[in-house]
């Protein structure tokens, strides 16, 4: 490892004991030079994809940054791709990194292995918020995030009889999964109301105050030889909680700050107003890894009396960037994130005001580095923001969550998330909802009924819809018995299947219960793929426009051997399965319309091998 991302190490540890949330005091160019250095000599993946980038310049001066911006970006489907061998740092031992996958919701997950001291800074600055706009301590900061966010086992009987406490001893497989104490493989025991110290406090253990050697006298703890009491943290609720659960623990908690899933803040908001309820201590929220629906925004004012904030995060890098104030840019932890805005054409930059793909890299993962990696997320970049220590970060606004789930008209205009929900919403007011888009002329609204439910609502709310999509465009309704979160925890509203490639879209339709329903979209979903292969490869024609299926290769379009090699290697890129001369040998391949017809039929028997395997 490099000596400014040792130094950087070195300061993640002093932060994180000390109790304070700092920034790194170590250049973020610096460490941008030393990921790229080290991956390109070190990781097969980016050797070979920087090789005709080499040598790397200095990192001294603007010339580094130039080139670093013309290097190639990489998304999860290329590194799902190129395997764990090509991306891992040979110079860790694998028994020294924790297993941290993302959560497969665009059909896609991925596993990165990382080292300790990275998973817990990323974890760790989650405070930020709350530390730098409140005087209040620690302790009055609330997570709503699931278990596997803090990884630990709870226990029953604490000092605070409503809450389960952490084991003092826990231990975990080399794959970061938590295992219950005292060795003998049983469940962990759960009260009705769960809750637990943030993952940090397991190794920050510290001596009793006064009150609490007071409150262990008043409530002798069964465990009390086993736990030691943990210095002032914030704590973590399951967000898996059932409304009333939730707002009972955070009743007996008296929190300040919320920090956690938009989707879990909005429902016990929900809640709390149909039960008028209040929790008069919180002042501040912060919600995170979804887009919050304004629905959402207004039941989270009308519960807590205040401004749900943005917090921007992920699975592959964290705590990333945060809203100080209502209106104000989302500002980034800038001393261990290197963000760019990339033009939606990708044809260089964005700029200030435009809106952009988000493009990250990590400054201190050194074991399976993510470097120029296209996030999928869209965002405007917004002017730098400097703190009062005169540090610069980079900053956004209006941002828009997963691109690969923004949908177009019929005429091509692009359709924001909060436009389809919010119809669904108007026309649905007594139901769980998600929307997906099965192929461009096709969609599925499921739905969950629930108390009060009219199905009388249905046409309207399609008829709704198609003024938003277009007139002649099919949705198709679908009763469902659960609208069930990702694994991370996440609950994702709207879903653009025509954005997940080959093998990854089928299982993705699977998981969501519509693989019956692509075989009616098969041709659309051929059509608009086998267009925009052409376009790649024949670099003419509208992305939008398709060619008429009668246009023939050779004859209208040119297609030589050459080209209709290049043809059906992007074919099979884009499909994710192979071609082989078999394949090309049982059609007759001369017009658009053939090239369609053999795309609809490999496509379908994917699809039936899907449903074969989904089946047992």
């Amino acid at each position: 490892m490099s000596s400014h991302t040792e130094t950087a190490l070195r300061a993640v540890a002093q932060e994180i004991d000390s109790g304070e949330v700092r920034y790194l005091d170590v250049a973020p160019l610096e460490l941008l030079h030393e990921r790229v250095v080290s991956a390109a000599h070190e990781i097969p993946f980016y050797r070979h994809l920087y090789r005709s980038f080499l040598p790397v310049p200095d990192a001294a001066g603007d010339e580094f940054l130039e080139w670093f911006a013309c290097l190639p970006a990489v998304t999860k489907s290329q590194l799902q791709t190129a395997g764990f061998d090509a991306l891992r740092n040979p110079r860790y031992p694998l028994s020294d990194l924790i297993r941290k996958p993302t959560s497969g919701s665009t059909g896609l997950p991925f596993v990165l292995y990382l080292d300790r001291t990275v998973i817990d800074l990323r974890k760790w600055r989650f405070q930020r918020p709350h530390r730098e706009m409140t005087d209040e301590l620690p302790s009055k900061l609330v997570f709503i995030f699931p278990w596997d966010f803090i990884a630990r086992t709870p226990r029953q009987n604490s000092i605070n009889a409503k809450l389960a406490r952490p084991s003092a001893d826990r231990q975990e497989r080399g794959d970061g999964e938590p295992q219950p104490a005292g060795g003998n493989g049983s469940p962990p025991l759960a009260s009705p109301v769960m809750a637990a110290s943030h993952s940090f406090a397991k190794r920050r253990r510290g001596k009793r105050t006064a009150a609490q050697a007071e409150s262990a006298v008043e409530r002798p703890d069964p465990l009390q030889d086993e736990i030691e009491v943990e210095p002032d943290l914030p704590v973590t609720v399951n967000s898996s909680l059932s409304p009333p659960q939730l707002f009972e623990t955070l009743e007996a908690l008296h929190p300040v700050t919320l920090i956690g899933f938009a989707s879990s803040i909005a429902e016990i908001a929900r809640w709390m107003l149909g039960e008028k309820r209040r929790l008069p201590s919180v002042r501040h929220i912060w919600t995170t890894s979804e887009v919050l629906s304004p629905k959402g925004a207004d039941d989270i004012r009308a519960a807590f009396g205040c401004q749900p904030l943005t917090i921007y995060a992920s699975n592959e890098f964290g705590f990333m960037a945060w809203e100080p104030r209502q209106g104000e840019p989302l500002v980034y932890d800038s001393d261990r994130v290197h963000v760019e805005w990339m033009r939606l054409d990708g044809s260089g930059h964005a700029a200030e005001g435009e809106l952009g793909r988000l493009i990250i890299t990590d400054l201190l993962n050194d074991t399976m580095p993510l470097i120029r990696y296209d996030i999928g997320d869209l965002a405007r970049k917004s002017a730098e923001v400097t703190t009062k220590e005169g540090r610069r970060h980079a900053a956004m606004v209006d941002l828009q969550g997963k691109e690969a789930d923004l949908l177009q008209d019929r005429e091509g205009r692009p359709v924001t998330t909060f436009q389809i929900l919010g119809t669904i919403k108007d026309h649905l007011p007594s139901a769980q909802y998600r929307f997906l888009c099965i192929a461009p002329s096709t969609y599925v609204l499921q739905y969950r009924p629930g108390m009060g439910f009219v199905p009388d609502n249905l046409p309207s709310a399609v008829n709704a819809l198609k003024k938003i999509l277009g007139a002649d465009v099919k949705i198709v309704c679908q009763e469902v018995t659960a609208i069930e979160r990702e694994p991370s925890g996440k609950l994702r509203p709207l879903v653009n299947l025509t954005q997940v490639r080959g093998a990854a879209r089928l299982r993705l339709a699977a998981t969501l219960g519509v693989v019956d329903l692509l075989d009616g979209a098969l041709r659309d979903t051929a059509s608009e793929l086998v267009s925009n292969v052409l376009t790649h490869v024949l670099r003419s024609t509208s992305r939008r426009g398709a060619l008429p299926h009668e246009t023939e290769l050779y004859a209208d379009l040119a297609v030589d051997s050459l080209r209709f090699l290049q043809i059906v290697s992007e074919l099979e890129k884009q499909l994710e399965s192979p071609i082989s001369d078999e394949d090309l040998l049982d059609m007759d391949i001369i017009t658009v319309g053939d090239l369609v017809s053999f795309v609809e039929t490999k496509m379908r028997n994917e699809t039936s091998n899907t449903r074969e395997t989904v089946s047992q």
